[in-house]
């Protein structure tokens, strides 16, 4: 059907229905808050369950422009950012909270609170605007909570504060012995000052101040740079709008109020004044508003702008203006005035040639004398009257190009007596007509509706107005309507259709109505004989359908130029909404979306979930600004995992590459980092991924390849084990620290320890858990170990050796051993009483690392049922070298990695819960995927297993089989002639003394054609002549291959570590596809016939279909509801037939009709190849059966070939020809139809 153009469509209730075909929003307003091609005040379900592929094909939705949305979006599956040219935003108040730019501009930048900057991150400098003090480690505009290293120059304008000592402006601290460096050099001051930018340096005044808010300028900026503007250069660019708060009128070209701009000025957009556009008003082109050929002036809703009291319209080539309207009147050429005044209206003109040409006479000017023609053409200088007492009669063409007035009042009484006008022949008018009074057809009644119809003919436009002349004072009713039984409301039996408009302007009114025997039909807007647009009886509205079931029922597409609103609010659900879409949504505005009510293509005001792929080719913007303080809270939360496909490197702590973190980042489990983490050197180790390779030594504060003003945390728990091996720390060097340390593990110390008391004589603190002093030793001037009491008093000096006399005196008793103890029996222990060199009858604790040579046995029964019970707890990790076997249940609450080749589980049920299975999480070049299945088979001489029943094996007749051993057989030549290629298949013998022996194929010569078995043939070899079949399929599953990203459900010999052997069927109930691409043929084994274009039987296609090669059909053909199904004598395909120069009767192979056939006509051409020549002729063999014999009919066109044809009682069509000379050959190519 043709196009309908609709300016709304209002829905009261129920659903709007399209029922095939695509709904189109051609429509390109930009979609904000409340406009856009669709509007819908309610939410949309897309049932739709197609992933995203790509920016392009995006499934449930695909939007070519901008999305905003001003709620949370949930998205169920990956998010794909794939634009390196776009940008994310999260918006503010003044500022950005967060905005990363393109790749391009290289610009990252933070404000918390959306009104002050906070950070901003560049390729090479990070700017942090914060002006907060640092009164601590953990406060100040910038706070780090580990060290800090920094290869270049730090200028501070402030104190700097390292473990509570404060360092004032200039100066620095060293070390604790009060070493002072007063030296200031490289020091930026902190003032306002100004800046002026020369072309080889940069100086500090007092004309400008920098702050957080902005950079105020006191005095003029001039900028030097004469490079001109040519879009994308120039001294100013700006990537940004540009707002000037001078509210100075211009006064000239030369002085521009708040812009004042010398040379010219190019525009892209929409330029919008609220005060005059003055043009110089010399005479010079240059100077005007110069409007091309395309170019218009005008207000938008198409009012002319007047500028001024004089107009002048020229070409832009020209400098003589074509027209001027000036006070006095219109002045065309600078030759003729056209005036209006009270008079009429006046062509004056200073030439003599003519003004007008009407045929081949003209019209003069002012003061000349009336011409009349005696030709076919009137011209009429001035008006022409005709009074009352004179008539004019125009006895051929009368031709005017202005108006005919007719005085006369009187009335048509019949056809010959007209009133003003008589009119003896037919009267043809090509524009509107008004008539005031009654229309009489016919010479009885004012309007006879039985016998006469009401013609309106016309070569151009047609139109018919009806109206009352009150209605030039006020409103009136207009009533028109069209009787199919009766002709008025007040008959019995009546059937109308109404037009009606009401006076008082509220609407125009279409009504079907009817009474007694009269029918209230339907409504049908019409193309040709086909119902476009239909309005049911019950009030339904229906598009290309004359049955609507729905308030508004569309049956094909939908297009829309305008925006399309849904006022219902019906909450979007996955099977509710205000619009629900089956099938995808395209958006094709490409506008990008520049805040949440501005979304470009799509603008959502509540929230999105999407269930399956989403693909966004443009930046993504999250202006939420909740932080992160759990892992189900955050701007962005996503309950899966998150994979960036960029491969950037990352050039700094700002350009993080494919990730860049402007606050704190926490991750619940493992963190994987593939790259090297790089200091200011390279890495000279393959195992490290911090190295420096600065040999500067620590001999101060401030030297060393590492130097930190924050702490540094290492939290590897790995324990040292030599001096080699730090386990989390190992310094090849000495080292020094000026404050405390605490050490929690062993301390291993293999030179000579020097205690130096330089502030006290303690030599060392014990504490317990709770940080309460309990022992103390010290050397003032004994070597003594004090005992504290609970309030950290000293209570005794438990143990003292006298420095003098070595006397060693120990407070109470107690057992002191000065050196290891050692036990040397060997006895292994044999139970909890028996333990060998040593029984702990109680428990025993042991607060340092043990090693046990021999086994460890644990009898105690006790069940863990958690991470805190069980006979065996540990508290940290556990690392065990070798096989781990558990005879109970396992739980392990954290992570499991199995790094080794095959992890086996032999278990009847497996329950996992989570929904999807990750498989093959590999670097790039990993093989295919998938779930793959082995089939049941063994070695075996009956022939069982699942393998070896499979129908489709290759089949081979064995050859001689001398030379081969018990677990070989030799194939014959025509098996494949590579290496390993029947490796992993299975064997049957299926003839002979040794049938159904089976086995498998363990290795293969191509050269040789001989197979290694699996095991040895049982009692003797399969002989020559006997026949095995081979089979392939011993694994099958469904794998996902990497070369041709499809799935294929397949089969393979070696568990899919080797190509594919075969494709496998699949059956299903229902299969969804948005394509469906078939290599091979499609079999449907459904017998159900088809009924109609809707129910196919077999197969149903609703759309279109094409057939690249033949097809059969073995039933009735119905094409557009018209049976098409051939009669069986019909030759539908042109057969071809080598004839012969035959004096007899010959048969035409091919062309024979059964006795079944009444009827047909055949159409049969010739072409006779003569060695002089070809001639052709085209034959109309028209025949019947009469029961017992048939009977032909001949007619031909072309040359005369001389063939005479005839036909058999049994409808053999034959044929006789000349004996022609220089006969070559002759060929009939023939078809027919009969009934």
């Amino acid at each position: 059907m043709s196009d309908i153009l609709l300016r709304g469509i209002t829905v009261d209730s129920g659903n709007l229905t399209v029922r095939n075909g695509t709904v189109q929003v051609t429509n390109t307003t930009p979609s904000t808050l409340l406009t856009g091609s669709l509007v819908v005040n309610g939410g949309i379900s897309i049932s739709t369950t197609e992933d995203a592929t790509s920016i392009s094909s995006g499934g449930g939705v695909t939007v070519a422009g901008g999305l905003s949305t001003l709620k949370s979006v949930i998205i169920g599956s990956n998010l794909d950012l794939s634009s390196p040219m776009g940008t994310m935003a999260v918006e503010g108040v003044s500022e950005r909270r967060f905005f990363v730019d393109t790749t391009v501009q290289k610009k990252i930048t933070f404000s918390p609170d959306g009104v002050n900057l906070a950070m901003k991150v560049l390729p090479d400098t990070v700017a942090i605007y914060s002006t907060a003090d640092s009164t601590g480690s953990s406060t100040g505009a910038l706070v780090i909570g580990g060290g800090l290293g920094v290869a270049k120059d730090i200028c501070v304008g402030g104190d700097i504060n390292v473990s509570g000592y404060t360092y004032a402006y200039g100066s620095i601290y060293l070390d604790t012995t009060g070493i002072l460096s007063t030296s200031t050099s490289g020091v930026s001051l902190s003032s306002p000052v100004g800046i002026v930018i020369d072309s080889d340096k940069l100086s500090v005044q007092d004309k400008m101040n920098i702050s957080d808010t902005g950079v105020d300028v006191y005095t003029t900026m001039t900028l030097h740079d004469t490079t001109w503007s040519s879009g994308s250069t120039g001294s100013v660019v700006i990537s940004g709008g540009l707002t000037v708060l001078c509210t100075t009128d211009s006064f000239s070209p030369s002085q521009g109020g708040a812009v004042t701009i010398l040379g010219g000025l190019g525009v892209l957009k929409n330029v919008d004044v609220l005060g005059s556009v003055k043009v110089n008003t010399n005479n010079d082109n240059t100077s005007k508003l110069i409007l091309h050929s395309q170019a218009n002036i005008g207000t938008t809703n198409g009012n002319i702008v007047c500028i001024s009291d004089e107009h002048i319209f020229m070409h832009p080539s020209s400098t003589r203006p074509s027209a001027k309207f000036t006070t006095t009147g219109l002045v065309l050429g600078e030759t003729c005035t056209l005036v209006s005044n009270t008079t009429g209206l006046t062509i004056t003109s200073s030439q003599s040639n003519t003004l007008l040409h009407v045929g081949d006479m003209t019209l003069g000017y002012l003061g000349h004398t009336n011409v009349v023609s005696s030709g076919n053409d009137l011209v009429i200088q001035n008006e022409l009257i005709v009074t009352t007492s004179g008539n004019v009669h125009v006895q051929s063409q009368f031709t005017c190009d202005g108006n005919v007035y007719f005085t006369d009042t009187t009335n048509a009484t019949s056809s010959t007596e007209g009133g003003a006008v008589d009119v003896l022949g037919g009267i043809g008018i090509a524009k509107d007509t008004y008539i005031g009074g009654k229309v009489v057809l016919g010479d009885v009644c004012t309007l006879d509706l039985f016998n006469d119809n009401l013609l309106i003919s016309t070569n151009e436009d047609t139109g018919v107005k009806v109206f009352s002349n009150g209605g030039l004072v006020s409103p009136r009713d207009v009533d028109l309507e069209l009787f199919t039984l009766g002709f008025d409301r007040g008959n019995t039996n009546y059937s109308t259709l109404r037009i009606t408009g009401a006076g008082s302007g509220v609407n125009w009114a279409i009504s079907s109505d009817s009474d007694g025997t009269g029918s209230r039909m339907r409504i049908d807007l019409q193309t040709s004989t086909t119902a476009s647009v239909t309005v049911s009886t019950m009030g339904n509205v229906g598009i290309n359908t004359t049955s609507p079931d729905a308030t508004l029922d569309v049956n094909g597409t939908l297009r829309c130029n305008g925006p399309v609103s849904c006022v219902d609010t019906t909450v979007s659900t996955i099977s509710a909404g205000a619009l629900s879409v089956t099938g995808g949504v395209t958006v094709h505005c490409t506008t990008n979306a520049t805040g949440l009510s501005s979304g470009g293509g799509v603008t959502v005001q509540g929230g999105v979930s999407v269930n399956k792929d989403a693909y966004f080719g443009g930046v993504v913007t999250f202006t939420d600004s909740t932080p992160s303080t759990s892992y189900l809270t955050g701007a962005v939360n996503i309950r899966g995992g998150l994979t960036i496909s960029g491969n950037a490197p990352a050039g700094n702590v700002g350009n993080g590459g494919a990730l860049t973190v402007a606050g704190g980042a926490s991750i619940g489990g493992d963190l994987w980092v593939g790259g090297g983490i790089n200091g200011s050197g390279s890495s000279s180790s393959s195992y490290a991924y911090l190295t420096l390779t600065a040999t500067d030594e620590s001999v101060n504060f401030t030297s060393g390849a590492l130097v930190t003003f924050g702490g540094i945390t290492i939290q590897c728990s790995t324990d040292s084990t030599s001096v080699t091996n730090g386990g989390s720390l190992l310094v090849r060097g000495g080292a020094s620290f000026g404050g405390g340390v605490y050490i929690e593990g062993d301390n291993f110390l293999y030179g000579t320890q020097n205690y130096v008391t330089k502030y006290s004589s303690t030599i060392f603190n014990v504490y317990d858990n709770l940080r309460f002093l309990k022992f103390s030793v010290d050397s003032n001037p004994n070597f003594s170990i004090t005992r504290y009491d609970s309030l950290e008093q000293p209570k005794e000096r438990s143990l003292e050796i006298n420095s003098v006399t070595g006397e060693l005196t120990i407070a109470s008793p107690a057992v002191s051993v000065t050196g290891t103890t050692s036990f040397t029996c060997t006895q292994n222990a044999s139970n909890v009483s028996s333990g060998g060199a040593v029984t702990v009858v109680g428990g025993l604790a042991i607060s340092k690392d043990t090693y046990i040579g021999g086994d460890l046995r644990v009898v105690s029964s006790t069940e863990s049922l958690n991470c805190s019970t069980g006979a065996v707890m540990v508290s940290g990790g556990v690392g065990i070298g070798g096989a781990l076997n558990v005879l109970g249940n396992t739980i392990i609450g954290g992570n499991l990695t199995v790094n080794g080749t095959t992890t086996s589980i032999q278990t009847v049920d497996t329950v996992l819960k989570d929904n999807v299975i990750l498989l093959n999480a590999g670097p790039v070049g990993s093989r295919d995927s998938g779930v793959a299945i082995q089939r049941y088979q063994m070695d075996n001489d009956a022939g069982e297993g699942d393998v070896v029943q499979h129908t489709g094996g290759q089949a081979f007749t064995l050859p001689d089989q001398t030379g081969t051993q018990t677990t070989e057989v030799k194939l014959g030549i025509s098996a494949s002639s590579t290496n390993d290629y029947y490796n992993g298949w299975w064997i049957r013998v299926a003839s002979g003394f040794s049938n159904n022996q089976t086995r498998k194929v363990v290795s293969y010569n191509g050269t040789t054609r001989v197979a290694g078995l699996s095991s040895a043939w049982t009692s003797q070899n399969p002989g020559i002549g006997d026949v095995v079949i081979l089979y392939n399929k011993p694994y099958v599953g469904l794998t996902f291959n990497e070369l041709s990203d499809r799935f294929e459900f397949a089969s393979c010999a070696t568990d899919f570590k080797t190509p594919s052997t075969d494709y496998l069927d699949v059956c299903v109930n229902k299969l969804y596809a948005s394509v469906l691409d078939v290599s091979s043929g499609v079999s449907v084994s459904a017998t159900s016939d088809a009924t109609s274009s809707t129910y196919g039987g077999a197969l149903t296609v609703l759309g279109g279909a094409s057939v690249a090669k033949g097809m059969y059909i073995g039933g009735d053909l119905v094409v557009s509801g018209k049976p098409m199904t051939p009669s069986s004598g019909d030759i539908f395909k042109t057969t071809q037939f080598n004839a012969t120069n035959a004096a007899t009767l010959q048969n035409v192979n091919g062309l024979i009709f059964n006795t079944d056939v009444w009827g047909f006509d055949t159409w049969l051409s010739a072409r006779l190849v003569l060695s002089t020549g070809t001639l052709a002729a085209h034959y109309h063999i028209r025949g019947v059966n009469k029961s017992s014999s048939f009977e032909i009919v001949t007619t031909y066109v072309g040359d005369d070939l001389g063939i005479d044809f005839a036909i058999t009682n049994l409808g053999q069509i034959q044929y006789t020809t000349p004996n022609y000379t220089g006969f070559v050959s002759i060929q009939f190519k023939f078809r027919a139809l009969s009934v």
